[in-house]
């Protein structure tokens, strides 16, 4: 930051930190060695080369800055509306980035310099038309994540309009991935505009340009080495500089996170049998291009992969210290969590409680609090009394930590306790025992679906906490849509003429129809230990289905 701080600070004030004129030729000044006059000395023209230094700092950095804002410009818009809208304009969007993700930067760099002849503007074009797909690609994903969040949907259902919930809520919360991404990419242009000069293509010839000092000086490569040192020097900084700045994340051990450590992790789940439902898990081969880029080619290209790239299981991070060597192992053993996250381990007491305390070396907003500790307690009861006699401070989860319907709606009745509530994935389901003559008849599968009120489950068990389920999957799961994940109403006559329509008649009248001389009635296991409320649900469902018939 300090380099980065320097370097703006004297390309603003050039006149008053250049003591010289860049552009003052003197041949009877050329290369001497560096004196009062001229600090670093002059080039083969006698011009100052402290001053063309400062001065093209003023090259480099304008190039490099107004390329990334023109960037931002186009890829952070396109990728707000591509997650925020989905839908065709997302796949439109997508293809777009999809396209200008193809073309190798250089050689449409030659191409266009050889239509439009040679300037940096030509150089920069090219870089803004092929580099905005990245922020529209990494602003999209995030997106995709933030409108599933509980304050916007919050902001959704209070009636605030799109533009208002993205510039309220959405665009504050993509600067952070948007700013490591962009000072990569203003050390990237930085590198490469001056390549270009370097090679005459860029700035031209006289221009006070890091390239074209580096260009001029390759004749003087043995007699005079730092006419090449100091703009070499200066591109070293800036660009280091400017990575450094965006580089930004860390393991909890102050390791880097990079692409080494990401094919390092990728390597421990992909080609496992384990996984195989993933598609993301048929790797043809991984390759780090550079620091900060993996490049995967998977075996078959598919459009879950990016999602499921996504998925916590398998797709973890883990700093390579956290795994040792064993001979045994070819996957190594575990040792200790060590990731990217806010927190990081402190102490961990098996079957007791462990403490996490902030990650010193987390890349965006610090935690507020110093230390989370957490206790196992198995029974939920326990839990809730825990939390009552001020054990604990905060209690739930979706499934670890869960507390029970009873103990839920007693503190929340008593107010003294905040109930936050929040969007999951979990659903309750019942399943069917398809060794059962009678499940293997869809119409009396259909037909106890439509006998259960679940709108009611929701309303009067659970008292408001959680959903009806209007299809097999919450609405927040990928790939789910109206057509593939749809429910059933509430309807015990259709329920009765589906069974009837599978030959189950009441032929005794003693209200349970029967086929083939065999009641129509079931056993229905379950277990309450984790989820006591099960219990009254399962009275709820046997009292449904007898309403048409069905013995359980």
């Amino acid at each position: 930051m300090i380099i980065i701080l320097l370097f703006i600070f004297a390309g603003i004030f050039v006149p008053i930190v250049s003591a010289n004129d860049p552009y003052t030729v003197d041949i009877t000044q050329k290369l001497p060695k560096p004196c009062t006059e001229f600090p670093l000395g002059t080039d083969h023209l006698g011009r100052c080369m402290l001053s063309r230094l400062i001065y093209g700092i003023r090259t480099s950095l304008s190039t490099a800055i107004i390329a990334t804002i023109l960037m931002l410009a186009i890829g952070v818009p396109l990728g707000i509306v591509a997650g925020y809208t989905g839908g065709w304009i997302d796949n439109l969007i997508m293809r777009l980035v999809d396209i200008a993700s193809t073309f190798p930067s250089g050689l449409c760099a030659l191409g266009i310099v050889g239509v439009l002849g040679s300037s940096t503007v030509n150089i920069m074009l090219v870089f803004v038309l092929l580099w905005w797909a990245p922020f529209a690609r990494i602003v999209r994903s995030t997106v995709i994540k933030l409108k599933e969040k509980e304050f916007v949907l919050a902001a959704v259902a209070s009636g605030s309009s799109r533009v208002s919930i993205i510039l309220k809520h959405i665009i504050l919360n993509v600067i952070s991935p948007i700013i490591v991404l962009a000072t990569l990419r203003i050390a990237a242009v930085i590198m490469h505009v001056a390549g270009f000069s370097f090679i005459g293509l860029g700035s031209q010839p006289l221009t006070a340009d890091w390239g074209v000092m580096l260009s001029d000086s390759r004749q003087y490569l043995t007699s005079q080495p730092l006419m090449l040192v100091w703009p070499g020097l200066a591109i070293m900084l800036a660009v280091f500089a400017f990575n450094m700045l965006g580089e930004g994340v860390k393991f909890s051990d102050g390791t880097d996170f990079n692409a080494e450590a990401v094919i390092f992790n990728l390597k421990r789940w992909v080609k496992n049998p384990r996984h195989a439902s993933l598609t993301s898990v048929n790797v043809e081969s991984m390759e780090a291009v550079d620091n900060y880029t993996v490049k995967i080619v998977f075996e078959n290209g598919a459009y879950p992969i990016l999602t499921e790239l996504t998925y916590p299981r398998p797709v973890r991070f883990l700093s390579p210290s956290s795994i040792t060597e064993d001979p045994g192992n070819p996957m190594g053993t575990f040792t200790k969590p060590v990731g990217t996250g806010q927190w990081m381990l402190e102490s961990y007491e098996k079957d007791q409680e462990f403490t996490f305390v902030p990650n010193p070396y987390y890349w965006g907003e610090k935690p507020k609090i110093d230390r989370l500790k957490f206790k196992v307690i198995p029974d939920g009861q326990a839990r809730a009394l825990a939390l009552q006699s001020g054990e604990i401070d905060i209690l739930g989860g979706d499934l670890i930590g869960k507390i029970p319907m009873e103990s839920l709606l007693e503190l929340k009745n008593s107010g003294n306790f905040e109930i936050s509530l929040v969007g999951t994935m979990c659903s309750h389901f019942i399943a069917f025992n398809q060794e059962v003559e009678a499940f293997q008849d869809k119409n009396v599968r259909l037909a106890m679906n439509y006998a259960i009120n679940k709108k009611s489950i929701a309303e009067d068990i659970f008292d408001n906490i959680g959903l009806e389920a209007n299809g097999l999957y919450q609405n927040g799961v990928p790939y789910t849509t109206i057509e593939n994940n749809y429910g059933f109403s509430n309807d015990k006559e259709k329920a009765q003429k589906l069974l009837e329509a599978a030959g189950y008649i009441d032929t005794n009248g003693d209200g349970i129809p029967e086929k083939n001389g065999k009641n129509l009635e079931f056993n229905f296991v379950l277990t309450t230990a984790e989820f006591p409320e099960r219990k009254s649900l399962a009275e709820f469902v046997q009292s449904e289905l007898s309403s048409v018939g069905i013995m359980v």
